[in-house]
């Protein structure tokens, strides 16, 4: 009896240090995605734990950087101050794995009539060079622009391919997340704003945009993804700060599969396409 008693304990003991939580943080963006592709992961490996925390890009990075979680999901590229840090403490740049890849949607509520924009049109409304709609195109009526906080990586994506250098407006409304965008939207006639197009409701919709080196009008269609013309795309990353090894290692490879890059889809993004950043 005490013969199985002990081997019972040191199983138990054994079981709890092999086990290994993984713990992942950062991009709002990638949120809703992992949560479910968790969820379709227990299914492979039960027995798994999995913790899935948001608060966007920035602060997941500072927590990865500190220790606080094994993964941060990224939606843009660490800056070079961090990887200073990051050498700096842990002797590494780190190691990124792309795993979706995001169509980022400009949108107009369905009765406002532009249904296209160019990038220089878009940087002056979010700039407040351009104030009423009038003045692309449009009816006669104010501008009201809404944007996504700045430690958004989605936030950060759309300054640097679309602002070209300028501030966004002190006047341009904030909310904190692409549904909260999408909602706003909905309920504005002359509202302006950029979220994930996954969000995108039927009151709404995401215009086309000429990009400054372009000479046409590029829709947000997969096919666009596909060719590299529509220039509000991007991977999505999980980004650790050493190879990841053991139960954070198998889940990788697992979201890097071909089958799970079918399973993308059913929340709301599109398989890695490769030479697409």
């Amino acid at each position: 009896m005490r013969v199985i008693f002990i081997f019972l304990c040191v199983y138990m003991c054994f079981s709890v240090i092999s086990a290994q939580d993984i713990k992942i943080g950062g991009s709002e963006t990638m949120k809703d995605m992992l949560d479910g592709l968790v969820k379709e992961y227990k299914n492979v490996k039960p027995n798994i734990v999995i913790t899935v925390s948001g608060g966007h890009t920035e602060r997941g990075l500072n927590q990865l950087l500190e220790g606080e979680i094994d993964l941060c999901a990224i939606s843009k590229p660490p800056s070079g101050n961090f990887i200073a840090q990051i050498k700096a403490k842990h002797n590494t740049i780190g190691v990124k794995t792309a795993i979706a890849m995001e169509c980022i949607g400009v949108f107009l509520h369905n009765q406002n009539p532009i249904n296209q924009l160019t990038a220089e049109q878009i940087a002056g409304i979010y700039s407040g060079d351009i104030k009423n709609w009038k003045e692309v195109g449009g009816k006669d009526a104010p501008i009201v622009a809404c944007r996504l906080p700045d430690e958004s990586g989605t936030c950060q994506l759309f300054k640097n391919r679309i602002m070209a250098g300028q501030d966004y407006d002190e006047k341009v409304i904030i909310k904190n997340t692409s549904s909260a965008i999408t909602d706003w939207t909905s309920k504005n006639p002359n509202g302006i704003a950029f979220g994930r197009l996954v969000d995108k409701k039927e009151t709404i919709k995401a215009i086309s945009i000429k990009d400054y080196n372009q000479n046409n009008y590029v829709e947000p269609t997969l096919t666009n993804l596909k060719n590299n013309t529509y220039p509000l795309a991007r991977q999505l990353f999980l980004y650790s700060i050493n190879e990841p090894q053991g139960d954070t290692k198998d889940f990788i490879t697992w979201l890097t599969s071909k089958e799970t890059q079918k399973l993308v889809v059913k929340y709301g993004f599109y398989p890695v396409i490769e030479g697409v950043f």
